[in-house]
């Protein structure tokens, strides 16, 4: 028989997938070899072989005796990552972590499949304390362990949430129903104040910050946060309005809502596409000069935040036109995204592939050159991008191509 709480869990999530269709039958899943004391970076899910999550076993583990478990979500679907993050703190405290290799930023419903997923695995695995059954996720992976802790708020008794705020489309009175929270966000990252509303939404809630940007927090973070949860997750701490913090957001609203506005208009408004996204990257590429004058005075913390929305609107606008299939919007976003960072050869590769999918060949050449340049060379992912097969017989493709060797 199931664990009362998860099996509430899984339901409850397979519930949201009504229109989900089932999971995919093949051959079952090899045995995952698990070592306490190890960090397996992929385990098969029996449901579903083609999903799978990393896990870490205390060293001391013992199917004789349940354990707490902290569910974890990245928006790249790098299980790894959050175990490795939360493997001391684990250690220590004694908790199992498993960190889903399949939820990523993007549709709601492929998310909620492969939180099922997990879930409906480690509850037949491991042995667990169904009375301790935390979330923890970074940016849309903190929204998915928000996810988790809504669906069943009576099963997940807390979330930690790095660098975002809470699930989209909750009303005041869906928040009343959320688990306690543990929100931590670095000082400049552009989800700060969306971090800061949240905590001060929900009934209890803790924010700790520090030196950084919209990253997962540092171990020093993670180990005090799953320090909260073995207290009991109900010591809160949520900063109060300042008249500083006032000025910052304003701050932060003035630098970034010319962008926001030209970056609509050239979706919206074909006749003056071209200039409206090339007035769009002049902007926040004035915008990212700003920043590096700027040095390590206050207007640089602000300057940073500002830039990173930006960044974050134009590049997350290009992976959801790429799903669209509207690959010529898709690719110009990634071109705004690009003015706010440093030279990218992973930005100015995924730009080439949208150029190249809406068969624009002089763009898609210009930008994988681009690419090369900059220190792209894997020839295997290149070779498996379908949007590059009609210039596969290009001269000038082939000639890019064999420079990568």
């Amino acid at each position: 028989m199931l664990p009362r709480a998860i099996s509430a869990l899984v339901l409850l999530l397979a519930a949201a997938l009504a229109a989900q269709s089932s999971p995919s039958e093949g051959a079952r899943p090899a045995p995952a070899v698990i070592i306490p004391g190890q960090i397996a970076e992929h385990v098969p899910t029996r449901s579903d072989a083609a999903k799978s999550y990393a896990v870490y076993l205390p060293a001391s583990y013992t199917p004789k005796r349940p354990w707490p478990i902290i569910l974890a979500f990245d928006p790249a679907a790098r299980g790894k990552v959050p175990v490795e993050l939360f493997r001391e703190a684990a250690e220590k405290y004694g908790y199992i972590v498993v960190g889903s290799n399949d939820s990523q930023n993007g549709p709601r419903r492929e998310q909620i499949a492969a939180a099922t997923a997990m879930m409906d695995d480690v509850q037949q695995r491991f042995a667990l304390d169904t009375a301790r059954i935390y979330t923890a996720g970074f940016s849309g992976g903190a929204r998915v362990a928000g996810l988790v802790g809504f669906f069943c708020h009576d099963c997940v008794r807390a979330v930690i949430a790095c660098g975002a705020g809470l699930p989209d489309g909750l009303s005041a009175e869906h928040r009343k129903h959320l688990p306690a929270y543990f929100f931590t966000v670095g000082d400049y990252d552009f989800n700060h104040f969306d971090v800061l509303d949240a905590a001060r939404s929900v009934a209890l809630a803790r924010v700790v910050t520090f030196e950084g940007g919209h990253q997962w927090a540092p171990p020093a973070v993670a180990m005090q946060a799953v320090a909260w949860l073995e207290a009991g997750a109900k010591d809160a701490g949520v900063p109060p309005v300042t008249a500083a913090e006032t000025a910052e957001r304003k701050r932060q609203s003035d630098l970034t809502r010319h962008i926001a506005l030209l970056l609509n208009a050239a979706e919206t408004d074909s006749e003056d596409r071209e200039q409206n996204f090339a007035d769009a990257r002049r902007d926040v590429a004035a915008l990212r000069a700003k920043r590096l004058q700027a040095g390590a005075s206050a207007e640089a913390t602000v300057l940073r935040r500002a830039l990173g929305q930006a960044f974050a609107q134009a590049y997350e606008n290009s992976q959801r036109l790429a799903r669209a299939r509207q690959p010529e919007l898709a690719a110009a976003y990634l071109e705004v995204a690009a003015a706010a960072v440093e030279p990218s050869p992973g930005l100015a590769y995924e730009a080439a592939s949208q150029w190249a999918a809406a068969n624009d060949r002089k763009r898609a050449l210009e930008s994988l050159r681009r690419a090369v340049d900059l220190g792209f060379h894997d020839r295997r992912h290149i070779d498996a991008d379908k949007n590059f097969d009609r210039l596969r017989t290009v001269r000038e493709y082939l000639a890019i191509v064999a420079s990568m060797q």
